[in-house]
């Protein structure tokens, strides 16, 4: 994480701005101490949707509907 001034963030403003695009963090500081942080934006990239599992099922035992013995007694 690097840190600079306030005052260096002025002065480079375009070349942190790709800095953070490409995921990196710049801490700004101010008479020494730390005044805010500039991150990049978290992507989600789970892609969730009709079909986004299709390929993640390996196996369905046979009696996969069926209730187990030990949760008969709470079925009405």
């Amino acid at each position: 994480m690097e840190q600079i001034t306030i005052y260096e963030l002025e002065k480079n403003i375009p070349l942190l701005i790709q800095k953070v695009k490409e995921g990196e963090e710049i801490v700004v500081t101010h008479e020494g101490k730390a005044i805010f942080k500039i991150s990049p934006v978290l992507k989600n990239d789970n892609k969730t949707g009709f079909g986004s599992g299709k390929d993640d099922i390996i196996f369905i035992a046979d009696d996969f509907d069926e209730t187990p013995e030990d949760l008969k007694e709470y079925m009405p």
